[in-house]
C-alpha cells in the first residue's frame, strides 16, 4: 500500500477521558493501527524523557515515521495538549498536513481531576479482567486540587483555541464511553470519519475503581464542602 494514500488520525483531549478504551476500541478494526502516546517515555515508543523533551520540540517527523511503519490502511495515535509545545500550531498544521482529529471530550471536568489525582497517587491507570479489587484510601490536599482544577481550565482553553476552524469528530466521555453498551455505537462513528465500514469491537479495559469517591477519598468531606461553592458545585451530584 501506498504510504501516501493511507489515512491519518490523531485521538486528542486530555488524561483521565476514556483514551485509553477509545484507542483499544479503534484498535480493533483490521485496517487500522492506532497506538498510544507517542511523546511519553512511558509507552515505550521513546527510550527516554529526554529524547521525548527534545521530539516534542518538533514532533512532526517522528508522527510520519511510526505512521510509515504501519501496515494497515489507516494509521492514529493518542496525543494530548500538554505533550505539544505550540498547541494550537501544531493541531492546527496537523489538520492541514491531511491528520483527522478525533476530540476526545470529558464533560464533567471535576470529576476528571479527581479521577486524575487518585491514579496519581496510587500509580493505578487502568484496570482489566482479574486486577484485584482496590482497598486504597487517599487523601487530595485541597490546594492541590484547586491547581489541578485550574490547570485543567487553561487546557480545555488551549483545545478549544486549537481546534478553531477546522473539522473534527468529537467524541464525549459521559454520553460515548462511559457504559459498555455505547462503545460500539461510539466505535461506528469514528469509523465512518475515517472512511471505514464497521466492525464488532470490544476492549478489555474496565472503569479503574468501582467504588464511590466517598469510600476512596479519606477528606471527601472536606472536597464536597470546597467544592460546592466554586463553579464546580452543579458537577458533585457524582461525586
Amino acid at each position: 500500500m501506498s504510504k501516501k494514500t493511507q489515512r491519518k488520525f490523531i485521538v486528542y483531549g486530555q488524561s483521565r477521558s476514556g483514551s485509553t478504551l477509545l484507542i483499544d476500541l479503534i484498535d480493533s478494526h483490521p485496517e487500522i493501527t492506532c497506538e498510544g502516546e507517542l511523546l511519553e517515555s512511558d509507552w515505550g515508543y521513546l527510550p527516554s524523557n529526554r529524547l521525548c523533551s527534545l521530539v516534542k520540540l518538533y514532533p512532526y517527523p517522528f508522527f510520519n515515521y511510526r505512521r510509515r511503519l504501519a501496515k494497515t490502511k489507516v494509521y492514529g495515535f493518542k496525543l494530548f495538549c500538554f505533550h505539544l509545545r505550540n498547541k494550537q500550531k501544531a493541531i492546527q498544521r496537523l489538520s492541514r498536513t491531511g491528520w483527522k482529529i478525533i476530540y476526545l471530550k470529558r464533560n464533567n471536568l471535576f470529576e476528571q481531576t479527581i479521577s486524575n489525582l487518585i491514579a496519581l497517587e496510587t500509580k493505578h491507570w487502568h484496570s482489566k479482567p482479574g486486577f484485584v479489587v482496590p482497598t486504597y484510601k487517599v487523601t487530595i490536599p485541597l490546594a492541590r486540587l484547586e491547581h489541578s482544577l485550574k490547570t485543567r481550565e487553561r487546557w480545555c482553553a488551549f483545545e478549544e483555541a486549537s481546534l478553531q476552524g477546522i473539522d473534527f469528530l468529537q467524541i464525549e466521555y459521559e454520553g460515548d464511553l462511559k457504559g459498555a453498551h455505547l462503545h460500539q455505537q461510539a466505535a461506528d462513528r469514528v469509523f465512518s470519519y475515517l472512511g471505514l465500514e464497521s466492525t464488532p469491537v470490544q476492549s478489555d479495559f474496565r472503569k479503574t475503581d468501582t467504588r464511590s469517591y466517598r469510600e476512596i477519598l479519606k477528606n471527601y468531606d472536606e472536597i464536597l464542602e470546597y467544592i460546592r461553592d466554586t463553579q464546580y458545585g452543579h458537577m458533585v451530584k457524582t461525586l
